[in-house]
């Protein structure tokens, strides 16, 4: 082959590759992407998932709520959105086990919660409600709570068995209760 004809082939070669790039863009790219105008706003979609370089998912983002994960993809924080238009924020361990929430129920309950190694039993809560609020611990065994209508400290065998009450009612009036395992009063002061 002469120069001549080397040079003739090596440019018709790179304009057939210009051409059939383009060409090929053209016909095969969808027309949605070759219509944006620099970097989009607004991207839509039901789920994104960023993941690390190692692949792992570290940021979840879904309708109503965002999950943070460890690099080893256990997710360890979320912040969600419920139907009742409370919201709430999670930490779970490295099992993903649910250790703290916090949350609000409505727009005037809120709570701090503590969970047991399961995940599943609540251990001690915070709680505001409309002009109170509560001390919960170990399920329920033993209550302190302050609201409009008095103070009161509630101690239970089982979770809402109470069986001593002392308190302080609106009237500041003091008051004791002791309670059997069948909640009949055993005996009161006033």
């Amino acid at each position: 082959m002469s120069r001549k004809q080397f040079f003739f082939t090596l440019l018709v070669a790179i304009i057939s590759a210009f051409l059939g790039g383009t060409f090929g863009v053209w016909f095969l790219m969808p027309q949605s992407v070759l219509a944006q105008d620099g970097p989009q706003k607004v991207i839509t979609a039901e789920r994104l998932e960023i993941v690390d370089e190692n692949g792992a998912k570290r940021l979840i983002l879904l309708a109503g709520g965002i999950a943070l994960a460890d690099p080893d993809g256990t997710i360890r924080v979320s912040l969600y959105e419920n139907v009742e238009g409370g919201a709430g924020f999670l930490v779970y361990d490295e099992q993903q086990k649910r250790r703290v929430r916090l949350g609000l129920a409505n727009s005037s309950v809120g709570s701090l919660q503590f969970y047991d190694d399961t995940g599943e039993e609540m251990k001690a809560a915070l709680g505001v409600t409309n002009g109170g609020a509560s001390l919960n611990l170990n399920g329920g065994k033993a209550v302190l709570g302050a609201g409009p209508d008095g103070t009161l400290l509630r101690l239970s065998a089982q979770e809402g068995n109470s069986r001593l009450t002392i308190g302080i009612v609106k009237s500041d009036q003091p008051r004791v209760v002791l309670q059997d395992e069948d909640r009949n009063v055993v005996w009161k002061a006033p």
